[in-house]
């Protein structure tokens, strides 16, 4: 197994099944999430999980047609909730973000996606990209900027590590 480089934000999944790669069309892509995932060089948390069960659609049965538990890394471990406060004091300290910015910002996949990025030096992949003008929304690249992690969008990932999607 290879070393764990990646985790993936919730819309490397969700986003990209409804808009850019659905299931359906672009079965390829799934391919390669799959082969990154069980190669141990990508993963994503059980919270991402639980919201991709929720939405009970095509992603939802694609997560629960085989066993992907292994893909979703859990987050109740001591030394990820210490990550996970150094990422919400962070982005408190920032003063550009609206209050309800960085209430919503405590509360969403995103902070701890950070965090346990930030416990295991992985890169974050999202669909999202930097504001870093913003101050109604925190994103994800914007506070892996503050904190030094890195970070890419999906295709980076997937050509850096030497996937096709046919």
């Amino acid at each position: 197994m290879a070393d764990l480089k990646y985790i993936l934000d919730a819309n490397v999944f969700i986003h990209t099944s409804r808009v850019s790669y659905p299931l359906d069309v672009c079965p390829g892509y799934w391919r390669a999430l799959d082969e990154l995932c069980s190669e141990g060089i990508a993963c994503s948390l059980d919270i991402i999980k639980k919201e991709i069960e929720a939405g009970d659609d095509d992603l939802a049965e694609w997560i629960a047609e085989t066993d992907r538990r292994p893909y979703f890394r859990g987050t109740d471990a001591d030394d990820l909730f210490l990550a996970y406060q150094r990422v919400i004091q962070t982005v408190e300290e920032n003063q550009q973000y609206k209050s309800s910015a960085k209430a919503e910002f405590a509360n969403v996949p995103d902070s701890w996606l950070i965090a346990y990025a930030h416990l295991h030096n992985l890169t974050v992949v999202t669909m999202e990209q930097p504001a870093p003008q913003s101050k109604s929304k925190v994103k994800i690249p914007d506070v892996c900027i503050q904190l030094s992690i890195p970070w890419c969008n999906v295709l980076d990932m997937l050509r850096s590590c030497k996937k096709k999607i046919s």
